[in-house]
């Protein structure tokens, strides 16, 4: 038979990896509820977006970000100035639970800061990058203000890369729990200008190109249609009499 002691020790044992382990979970459920960094889906980014809940995002999760007060963001900025920014989250699953609302910013020039408690700036070891994210008490929201402070000059424009989560607050980590993304770019005076290319507006080449040309189609299908309907019609013959 198994000596008592040596039952005991093998119990123990059990019992500590079964406690290490749940506290690991909840250290992990913890840390995304108290802000996620690096899964952005920008330059440099770990990760494509908030794959920690699920691995694909979801269309219906519609991510905003826009001026306090505006419609949308600035065409333009001006150097050195502080903006409020407004984001929110429109579609998702319905607001319940403890935890239903979260979001990851990064820009590419400027400072980003929390306007309150329930936002926070986040270093990330990875990049070294400073990233905005929600904190353990904003996450019974779904919109958020922020500050963003402008570079020192406008030459260049300026790329914001907003990841939003909407969760239904069941603290498991599942499909159930959606996200999305979101790019906005604010020109500098390069930009405004007209000397970058048009990608680098966010535009792909060929997306532009099937713009133009499938503008072009169009206003030569109603230059047709009309001398089509012009020829045809009775009272223009009756007019010509």
């Amino acid at each position: 038979m198994e000596p008592e002691s040596r039952r005991f020790n093998s119990a123990l044992w059990g019992g500590l990896l079964i406690l290490g382990g749940l506290l690991l979970a909840a250290s992990n459920a913890f840390s995304m509820s108290g802000g996620i960094i690096g899964e952005n889906g920008g330059p440099n980014a770990t990760t494509p977006g908030a794959t920690c809940h699920n691995p694909t995002p979801t269309p219906t999760v519609i991510p905003l970000l826009r001026l306090e007060g505006n419609i949308s963001l600035p065409l333009t900025y001006e150097p050195s100035k502080e903006y409020r920014l407004l984001i929110m989250i429109l579609g998702g699953p319905p607001e319940n639970g403890s935890n239903y609302g979260g979001f990851n910013l990064r820009v590419s020039a400027g400072t980003l800061a929390p306007n309150g408690t329930d936002a926070q700036a986040l270093v990330n070891p990875t990049t070294g990058e400073t990233e905005l994210t929600h904190s353990s008490t904003g996450t019974l929201q779904r919109s958020w203000i922020v500050r963003w402070t402008a570079p020192a000059d406008n030459e260049s424009t300026v790329y914001f890369y907003l990841v939003v989560n909407a969760v239904n607050g069941d603290g498991i980590n599942n499909s159930f729990d959606q996200w999305n993304a979101l790019r906005a770019f604010l020109l500098g005076t390069a930009g405004e200008a007209g000397g970058g290319a048009i990608e680098d507006v966010g535009v792909p080449v060929r997306a532009y190109w099937i713009g133009v040309i499938g503008f072009a189609a169009t206003l030569a299908l109603i230059f047709v249609s009309y001398f089509v309907m012009r020829g045809g019609s009775r009272y223009y013959k009756d007019g010509k009499k």
